[in-house]
């Protein structure tokens, strides 16, 4: 993520597929705390492990385990102790540095690369949900890219469930031999999936 807004400038954020370096990320997660957005991001979170109640960035003094989980941990309901966020895998950090990337950008850009890093295909479509919702939400504008197949095919399951959340989505397949992308509109996701087409570039 990377964001450098300038007063009169719509804030655009950067999500890659890279880890975010956990100072960074905790300078995003401070333009939320203790806001609507911190606890909506927690929500979002629970798609992947439904027993988070909070997080917290601790200073590398504190933590002998900075170096290789950033700092960052997570309390589980039902625990006393709390766990370092990358013991959950590296799919719930690239979620979180998502949701708090279109949280922090009302009204502005995030462009995610390969959305579907790290996560199984069996959330996928829970996570287009939220991440549709909050971008809706706070007028957000999100381009993401994905080589996935199981990705797509969640979004156009998402589409046969809620139509009307789907409504702006576009998918834009890049293909070399034509100077323009081939656009998708959602029913033409829908199909394409229904149908086996392949709709990757």
């Amino acid at each position: 993520v990377n964001s450098r807004p300038s007063p009169k400038a719509r804030p655009v954020s950067f999500v890659r597929t890279e880890m975010l370096e956990a100072f960074k990320l905790q300078e995003f997660w401070d333009s939320i705390a203790l806001t609507e957005e911190e606890s909506n991001v927690i929500e979002t979170l629970k798609i992947l492990e439904p027993r988070i109640d909070r997080i917290a960035f601790l200073s590398q003094r504190a933590s002998r385990f900075y170096s290789s989980f950033g700092g960052i941990y997570v309390k589980l309901e039902g625990l006393d102790n709390r766990i370092p966020l990358g013991s959950l895998g590296d799919g719930i950090r690239h979620l979180l540095t998502m949701s708090v990337a279109i949280s922090r950008s009302q009204r502005g850009f995030v462009m995610i690369d390969e959305i579907d890093t790290g996560l199984h295909h069996s959330v996928m479509a829970d996570m287009w949900r939220v991440l549709i919702e909050t971008a809706q939400r706070l007028d957000v504008q999100v381009f993401a890219t994905t080589h996935s197949l199981d990705c797509l095919r969640s979004l156009a399951w998402l589409y046969s469930r809620e139509p009307g959340l789907c409504q702006q989505v576009r998918l834009h397949r890049v293909d070399s031999s034509r100077d323009m992308t081939v656009v998708y509109d959602p029913e033409e996701i829908q199909t394409a999936a229904k149908q086996h087409v392949e709709m990757r570039g």
